[in-house]
C-alpha cells in the first residue's frame, strides 16, 4: 500500500515532537534490530492482497506465541556481539598452543579485561545459539506459517555448523583455553552466519511486538477482503492513540464510495478522519485492529489532505500549497485504482465562495473514478447539501447540544445527516475573547 510522507505525517504513524504516533504505540520489541526492523515494516506495508494476508497470519501465529522469545538473548547480547565482530584480532595467524598458553598467562596476570573480554564474549556465543536452537526447537513443534519456516529453514542451517555443534555438545566445562580458540575461530567462521541469525531474529522481534500490542490493546483482527469488492466497514472503531476514545461506526462501498462529514469544529471529525485511516494502516500491516469488526478490502494507496503548511521559500501561500496538494492526490487516483482518500477541510486558505465552488468540483471529479473510497469532512454545509440527491454519497454529523444558556457539549457520537450547527462565536465568548477586548475600551 503507496503511504507518502504527507499521509504518514498527517496520521501520526512516525514520532514528532509532542505528538503520540502509532509506531511507538506498537513498538514492544526487546532488540535494537527488532525496533528498526518494525520501523521498516511500518514504513512500507505489503504491496499486494497476498503479502497482507501472509503477514497476517504470521502475527495472528505470534499471538498464540507470545512467550517463544528464548531468555537467554537480550539486547545486549546482540550488542555485545556486533561490537565483538567489529573490534580487532590480536592473533595475525593460527595460534599454536604455546601462544595459547602464554597469552592466558599473560592475561590474567597483566590484561584482566582482555581475559574478561574472552570469558565474556564465549558466554554471549553460548546464550546466543543456546537460545537460538531454543527457539528453533518451540518453532518445530508448531505449525508455523510459511514465512516463518523459511526462517526455521535458515536457523537450523547455521546450527549445523561444526563448530556450533561442539558449542552445543560440551560435557564439561570448557576451559580458558578452548574458550580462547572457540572466541579465535568464531570471529573467522561464524560473523556471516551470526549476523544472518541477528536479521532474521529482529523480523521475529518484530512480529512478535505487533502481536504483543494486539493482545496488549484487544484489538480484532480485520477480514481483509479483494481491492475490487471496494469497501471499508467498521463497527465500534475508535481512535488507537486517544486514552478514553468514543466508538464509532461506518460504512463505505461500491454503491456509496464517499462519505461527508460534517459539523462545527472541536465536534470530531479530524478524529474520526485519522482513526479510519491509522486502521486501514494496520489492517494492511496484517495486525488487528481497535475496533469491534472491521471489513476492509485491500487498499493499493491512501492519501490524505488534512495538515497543509505554506512554504515561504517557495513563495506559495497557504492556498497553493492546498492546490499542490489536492493535485498530487487527484494524480494519484488517476495513476492508481483502490485507494483510500482523507480529507480534511479542503481549501480553508480562501474564501467561503471559492472553497464551496471548489469542494464541490472536486467532489465531483473524484466521484467519476472506479474503486476509490473517500472521506470528506467539512464545515462548508452548503457543499454538503449539493450531493444530497447524488446515490453515491452518504452524509453523517457529530453531535453538539447546546443548551438555552449559550452553553455546549460535545457528545462526540456520529450520526447520520447534515449538520448546521455554528458555535464559532460561541467559543470565542467562553473562551473570554470578546471579554478581554471589552473591558480595555
Amino acid at each position: 500500500m503507496i503511504l507518502d510522507k504527507q499521509s504518514k505525517r498527517d496520521l501520526h504513524i512516525f514520532p514528532e515532537e509532542g505528538q503520540k504516533s502509532l509506531l511507538e504505540h506498537i513498538d514492544f520489541t526487546i532488540t535494537s534490530p527488532g525496533k528498526q526492523y518494525l520501523k521498516q515494516v511500518v514504513s512500507k506495508t505489503p504491496a499486494s492482497w497476498e503479502e497482507c494476508i501472509a503477514q497476517q497470519q504470521t502475527i495472528q501465529f505470534m499471538v498464540q506465541h507470545t512467550a517463544c522469545w528464548p531468555s537467554t538473548i537480550s539486547n545486549g547480547t546482540l550488542l555485545l556481539l556486533e561490537q565483538f565482530f567489529e573490534t580487532s584480532d590480536s592473533f595475525t595467524g593460527v595460534p599454536s598452543s604455546y601462544s595459547f598458553f602464554l597469552q592466558t598467562f599473560l592475561k590474567k596476570m597483566f590484561q584482566q579485561s582482555a581475559y574478561a573480554f574472552i570469558q565474556s564474549t564465549y558466554q554471549q556465543f553460548v546464550d546466543f545459539y543456546s537460545g537460538l536452537a531454543a527457539l528453533c526447537a518451540y518453532f518445530q513443534k508448531c505449525a508455523v506459517p510459511e514465512s516463518l519456516a523459511k526462517q526455521l529453514a535458515i536457523w537450523n542451517g547455521i546450527l549445523e555448523q561444526p563448530l556450533l555443534k561442539n558449542l552445543a555438545s560440551a560435557k564439561q566445562a570448557p576451559s580458558f583455553h578452548d574458550k580462547e580458540l572457540f572466541v579465535y575461530q568464531a570471529r573467522r567462521v561464524l560473523k556471516s552466519s551470526t549476523q544472518k541469525a541477528i536479521e532474521q531474529l529482529a523480523q521475529v522481534d518484530a512480529f512478535l511486538s505487533m502481536a504483543k500490542a494486539t493482545n496488549q490493546y484487544e484489538w480484532v483482527f480485520p477480514t481483509m477482503v479483494a481491492t475490487e469488492d471496494n469497501v471499508f466497514d467498521a463497527e465500534e472503531l475508535v481512535h488507537p492513540l486517544l486514552s478514553k476514545a468514543i466508538p464509532f461506526s461506518l460504512a463505505l462501498s461500491k454503491a456509496q464510495p464517499l462519505l461527508i462529514l460534517t459539523g462545527a469544529n472541536m465536534s470530531g471529525k479530524t478524529t474520526c478522519i485519522r482513526a479510519v485511516g491509522i486502521a486501514t494502516v494496520l489492517a494492511h500491516l496484517g495486525m488487528g485492529v481497535p475496533a469491534k469488526k472491521l471489513t476492509v478490502s485491500f487498499r493499493n494507496g491512501l492519501v490524505t489532505n488534512m495538515q497543509i503548511a505554506d512554504d515561504l521559500f517557495k513563495g506559495e501561500s497557504y492556498f497553493m500549497s492546498e492546490v499542490q496538494r489536492i493535485k498530487q492526490t487527484v494524480s494519484s487516483v488517476v495513476a492508481h485504482k483502490g485507494l483510500l482518500l482523507l480529507m480534511d477541510e479542503l481549501f480553508k486558505g480562501t474564501n467561503v465562495h471559492d472553497a464551496n465552488e471548489c469542494t464541490k468540483a472536486i467532489l465531483e471529479g473524484l466521484l467519476h473514478q472506479e474503486q476509490q473510497l473517500m472521506i470528506l469532512s467539512t464545515h462548508l454545509y452548503e457543499a454538503a447539501e449539493h450531493f444530497q440527491n447524488n446515490e453515491k454519497v452518504q452524509f453523517a454529523y457529530f453531535e453538539i447540544q447546546e443548551q438555552s444558556d449559550d452553553t455546549y457539549s460535545f457528545s462526540y457520537e456520529l450520526k447520520k445527516g447534515i449538520s448546521t450547527d455554528r458555535i464559532g462565536y460561541k467559543i470565542l465568548k467562553k473562551e473570554n475573547v470578546l471579554s478581554i477586548l471589552n473591558n480595555n475600551v
